[in-house]
């Protein structure tokens, strides 16, 4: 398992990090386009649909997703774009509020009183913010607007894991992630900031220091949910894995589903501070 891990890596990060920083914009939007379509797919497995269904709601939200692409593609801002800015204030209010107060259902009945249909919904208005605000933040900003995201949630899950690990006691959320800890959170964490203290010193910032390590602590935040948000709908399917896609990794929500909630609020944390 872990030389399949290790080689899935050595395989997909040069890829990832060649398509977000050098590539053009035919294949960057290609490449997050074919990710959220597989997204969805495995977003369908997590609703224990068919596997018909599961590629007839990929293939929907993908051309969705491909109509809001022309819209950045246009040069059309953000602000400007209706669509676009509803689904990112949408998304960012389900984050914000909704899915924080459905764990916490959770983890107290152990039940998700959500329907299949209000469930595909929610994911289809996470996965299209997701992929536009990614997009709007690469084509207005620049690619290391994303690369800043990027490495801020990594420092932050691998504070997570060591800390955890060494010195993890208190359970974060019992019931829905066993494994996750306090001490583990508070790693990540500080990791994260460290990240971004690194970052303000090290590159030219489009916000000011006070608004980037304000935007740092809410990503981190919602980053955690974002990981236990998908946890959840696992448990009620019943599966450990969204899918096998990535072997030693299990499937592509499985890698982003911090990404998911923490781009959407980065990206609005760009949208607010008027940078596109």
């Amino acid at each position: 398992m872990l030389l399949y891990r290790i080689l899935t890596v050595l395989v997909i990060a040069p890829l990832f990090f060649w398509v977000n920083l050098y590539a053009n914009t035919f294949w960057f939007n290609a490449f997050w386009l074919a990710l959220v379509a597989l997204a969805a797919r495995e977003w369908g497995n997590l609703l224990r649909w068919d596997r018909a269904r599961q590629w007839k709601f990929a293939l929907v939200n993908a051309a969705f997703a491909f109509l809001g692409l022309l819209v950045v593609e246009a040069g059309c801002k953000v602000q400007h774009a209706t669509l676009l800015f509803w689904f990112l204030i949408i998304a960012s209010l389900l984050w914000l509020f909704v899915v924080p107060y459905a764990l916490y259902r959770y983890s107290r009945d152990q039940r998700l009183n959500l329907s299949d249909s209000i469930l595909s919904v929610i994911g289809s208005v996470m996965l299209l913010a997701f992929v536009w605000a990614t997009v709007a933040i690469r084509q207005q900003i620049h690619g290391g607007g994303l690369l800043g995201l990027f490495i801020i949630v990594w420092c932050s899950d691998i504070g997570a894991y060591f800390a955890g690990r060494y010195y993890g006691k208190r359970k974060l959320a019992e019931h829905i992630s066993p494994k996750k800890t306090v001490e583990g959170f508070i790693g990540g964490f500080v990791a994260a900031m460290l990240a971004a203290v690194v970052l303000a010193l090290c590159v030219s910032l489009p916000l000011s220091l006070p608004h980037f390590l304000s935007l740092t602590v809410l990503v981190v935040i919602y980053a955690v949910i974002g990981d236990l948000w998908e946890s959840v709908l696992k448990r009620r399917a019943g599966i450990k894995d969204s899918s096998n896609i990535l072997p030693g990794h299990g499937g592509i929500l499985d890698r982003i589903d911090s990404w998911l909630s923490a781009m959407v609020l980065w990206a609005a944390g760009f949208l607010y501070a008027g940078l596109y």
